[in-house]
């Protein structure tokens, strides 16, 4: 495990990944399907019922408020004030989302807690407060060092996500919730068709059962990861295998290729309430990145200085 600081390369790298993500998403915003939901108002913002018509009056100012503070922040320009405005917009395009659309996408859940930590980083140690190292001033990113606390907040908010998620699922059935005939449904519903994993899965309760309490035991224990290193790597491992079979399971990569031009099987891809494969991919990448990766390189780069 690294010190206490280190470079600040891995939080400029990370900044600048979740910058442009933030951009992509501000631009492919959409706003088809609000509203099915419920008729009943869900907003506490406005007052009243988010549809595809009356969404797009407070989405839109969102929109621009996040990609013209994304560019700002990685220019450097206005810094700190373009970072809040970054957050302060994918903040409202998620809260947006989550009360007008039918469905949930976790990543702009992810996304400005995310950015919310870098921005603290950004405001704490920006040119001008404390020792300016490397090319900070030019990025945006943080001044001189990378503290250990914008890791273990980034890590704390992956993990928590997973922790709520099961205490909610335990909340309402307990391990009961995890039967295996719930994830039988769910592949029979979604799942990929060519997928062997999810013939044995559809084909034994016994083994949808196992599967399936796996899932919620790596969701509740995914809060040990705060706790030191080899728990982090530990329970990054297993989120990576739990998104893994998500993406295996409940993604029709054959039809998802013939989709694009790359095969010849029928293009018919899950849709609805089946996981997305940018989502939950993106999501793993993020795993992958603050779970293993600060080891490897911001470890590196403190032992070599």
């Amino acid at each position: 495990m690294f010190k206490q600081t280190a470079d600040p390369w891995f939080g400029i790298l990370t900044t600048r990944l979740l910058l442009f993500v933030a951009i992509g998403l501000a631009l492919v915003y959409e706003y088809e399907g609000w509203g099915e939901r419920s008729e009943a108002p869900v907003s506490i913002l406005v007052g009243g019922h988010f549809t595809s018509e009356t969404g797009p009056a407070m989405g839109y100012p969102l929109q621009v408020a996040v990609i013209l503070g994304s560019v700002l922040w990685l220019l450097g320009w206005w810094v700190p004030v373009s970072c809040w405005l970054t957050v302060a917009g994918l903040l409202g395009l998620s809260a947006l989302r989550q009360e007008g659309a039918y469905d949930v996408c976790h990543v702009y859940h992810w996304l400005w807690q995310l950015l919310l930590v870098h921005a603290l980083w950004t405001t704490l140690e920006r040119p001008g407060r404390g020792t300016v190292g490397g090319n900070g001033a030019a990025s945006g990113a943080g001044g001189g060092r990378y503290p250990l606390w914008v890791l273990g907040l980034s890590v704390f908010v992956i993990a928590w996500f997973h922790t709520i998620s099961g205490i909610g699922k335990w909340q309402a059935a307990g391990w009961q919730w995890a039967d295996g005939v719930s994830l039988q449904m769910w592949l029979v519903a979604f799942g990929n068709p060519s997928s062997p994993l999810v013939d044995v899965l559809t084909g034994d309760v016994g083994v949808a059962l196992f599967v399936q309490r796996a899932i919620l035991a790596i969701e509740l224990l995914a809060c040990l990861a705060i706790f030191n290193p080899w728990l982090r790597r530990l329970v990054g491992a297993a989120l990576l295998v739990y998104y893994l079979f998500f993406l295996h399971c409940f993604v029709d990569w054959m039809g998802l290729a013939a989709q694009i031009g790359w095969g010849t099987a029928p293009a018919t891809v899950p849709t609805g309430v089946a996981f997305p494969v940018l989502s939950y991919g993106f999501q793993a990448f993020l795993v992958l990145w603050f779970f293993w990766l600060p080891d490897r390189f911001v470890g590196r780069w403190e032992a070599s200085e």
